[in-house]
């Protein structure tokens, strides 16, 4: 069955009123205020035609200079808050609902430590090689506890596992540092990349198989696949930068997408019809600051 949404790449929907929202050059919003479950009639450009459209916000995200998402609003989880070390490190998180989570990390960015406002605990012991690589690491929490072992070849590629239990995890990687074979227990998976490191084909011992086409960019276009005899098939396009424009799979789905002049997404629809819009806000870096989600109310 066609997806009324896919009457062509051509459908743009351009938000053209933002009501308290300023913009700067070239369209980009500066600010932006909005709240979950608001409703609001905007005006949007289709084809060159304007309508309005009653839309409700259903998510706001915040981010800071650096990139980390620091506040999240949604209409069906509420309110989460996050801060970060300056490693970028997630240190603590906080819910709407009273929650609370804190972590702790060692000096090469591995977490070691994570306890919650319940009292629950869970720590992790790492040691590295003398290239820095992991080595060993242990987990521990109030009610069990494992460990691994791991050992890397002289190009620092991870080429075996070792688990407290006595399961083996092994690897081999081609002259480029592709990994081209890994087998864990009973299952095992290969890989053939091309010439420039695309990962053109996979096989696993568990009856599944895939094959995979890029552009000249190597941005990936066509997947095909195959699970258990079962055939199936992706399809990708990319507008002149390089962004994912349209999807379509062997079920007649089709996405489509739209994005601002930073690359970052301010329309979609879904295989089944549903659209969304976002309004960006940035940083004076260029970061992204505010994204605001809109669905059709």
């Amino acid at each position: 069955m066609k997806k009324k949404f896919a009457l062509g790449a051509s459908l743009i929907f351009v938000l053209l009123a933002l009501g308290a929202c300023k913009k700067g050059a070239a369209g980009v919003v500066e600010e932006l205020t909005a709240t979950i479950d608001e409703k609001v009639q905007k005006e949007f450009n289709i084809n060159g035609k304007t309508m309005s459209k009653l839309v409700v916000c259903t998510e706001i995200k915040e981010y800071d200079d650096r990139g980390n998402l620091i506040y999240e609003n949604n209409s069906w989880e509420g309110e989460t808050w996050a801060e970060y070390d300056d490693n970028g490190n997630l240190t603590h998180k906080k819910y709407s609902y009273g929650y609370e989570k804190w972590y702790k990390y060692d000096g090469k960015g591995g977490k070691i430590y994570e306890n919650d406002s319940d009292g629950r605990e869970k720590r992790w012991e790492r040691e590295y090689d003398g290239k820095g690589k992991i080595s060993y690491s242990k987990y521990i929490d109030d009610r069990e506890s494992f460990e691994n072992w791991y050992e890397h070849d002289d190009k620092g590629n991870l080429i075996y596992i070792k688990d407290g239990d006595g399961g083996e995890t092994f690897y081999k990687y081609d002259n480029k540092g592709n990994q081209i074979y890994q087998k864990t227990g009973n299952y095992e998976k290969w890989d053939e990349y091309d010439k420039k490191g695309n990962l053109i084909h996979s096989k696993t011992s568990q009856d599944y198989e895939e094959w995979n086409k890029y552009d000249d960019n190597g941005k990936l276009v066509y997947k095909q696949m195959n699970s258990n005899g079962l055939k199936s098939w992706k399809e990708y396009e990319y507008d002149k930068k390089g962004n994912l424009i349209r999807e379509k799979d062997s079920d007649k789905n089709e996405y489509w997408y739209e994005y601002d002049g930073k690359g970052n997404l301010i329309y979609g629809v879904s295989g089944y019809g549903n659209a969304w819009w976002h309004e960006n806000a940035y940083h004076p870096n260029g970061k992204l600051k505010k994204v605001i989600t809109w669905n059709p109310s």
